[in-house]
């Protein structure tokens, strides 16, 4: 069994009696982010994201809609991945994320999903190279309703999202946020 290194793979040559075979390993890339390598996004690795990244790490095709509190939409490492979103509640507003100041849970949220990632500042995220629709239904206060998420949900999908996380829960027979 010889094995040959290159910066980018390691590849494994094995010599036989009937035939050669050979088999190629690259490694998962690492994301140089620093809340990732300072290891608080240990929860990453929890849920098997370094198999997953050898895999893929995005194609840009892809459009996740965020039904939530809206997005930070000045945040540097969402800034590349950000796509026209909707603002429920006040359509004549972006759909920035005012909750508990900037950075509230939408933004969190747009964060986890699809952060730019291996740029050395913030976050890594689930997927690298991914678009993000910011969906605002809840307000500053979060005070989110029934009606307000069911127009997000069908507005994401008629303008082109591919996924749709919605954040409010409600008791269905109270329409109450929980």
């Amino acid at each position: 069994l010889a094995a040959v290194l290159t910066a980018s793979a390691m590849t494994f040559t094995q010599l036989s009696d009937d035939s050669p075979s050979i088999q190629s390993y690259t490694p998962p890339p690492v994301p140089n982010d620093s809340r990732y390598t300072l290891g608080f996004q240990y929860g990453l690795g929890k849920i098997q994201m370094p198999t997953a990244w050898a895999v893929t790490t995005g194609t840009g095709t892809v459009t996740v809609a965020m039904v939530d509190s809206g997005a930070d939409l000045d945040h540097e490492d969402l800034l590349a991945n950000l796509v026209t979103g909707y603002n429920v509640p006040s359509p004549a507003s972006p759909p920035d994320d005012d909750f508990l100041t900037p950075g509230g849970h939408g933004a969190m949220m747009a964060g986890v999903i699809g952060a730019t990632t291996n740029n050395a500042i913030g976050i890594a995220a689930v997927d690298w190279d991914v678009n993000l629709m910011p969906v605002k239904v809840c307000n500053s206060s979060s005070v989110c309703t029934l009606a307000d998420t069911a127009t997000g949900i069908t507005w994401a999908a008629d303008h082109g999202a591919d996924i749709i996380t919605v954040f409010p829960a409600f008791d269905t027979d109270t329409g109450n946020v929980l």
